[in-house]
């Protein structure tokens, strides 16, 4: 297994995935939303493959910025297969 990050190719699968997790996405849905996530230095998508290429997870973090504490990292999304 290897971890790498996420590509607009990728979008058919972490639609896929979001909809395991409860959250359905459209393959359209995910394609317009990624660009504008990874257009933005303060998220990363990753995912998770099996040494045939296959995604099996993913995770979105970004940094979280408050008047009340230090900057954290925050987890947008994380899901691994069924």
């Amino acid at each position: 297994m290897r971890i790498r990050q996420a590509t607009g190719e990728d979008a058919a699968s972490l639609a896929e995935l979001s909809h395991q997790l409860g959250y359905p996405t459209s393959i359209d849905q995910a394609k317009n939303r990624l660009p504008v996530i990874f257009d933005s230095k303060d998220h990363r998508v990753l995912v998770a493959c099996l040494d045939d290429g296959l995604i099996v997870g993913w995770i979105h973090v970004f940094l979280t910025l408050r008047v009340e504490s230090d900057p954290f990292a925050e987890l947008g999304g994380f899901v691994v297969a069924e």
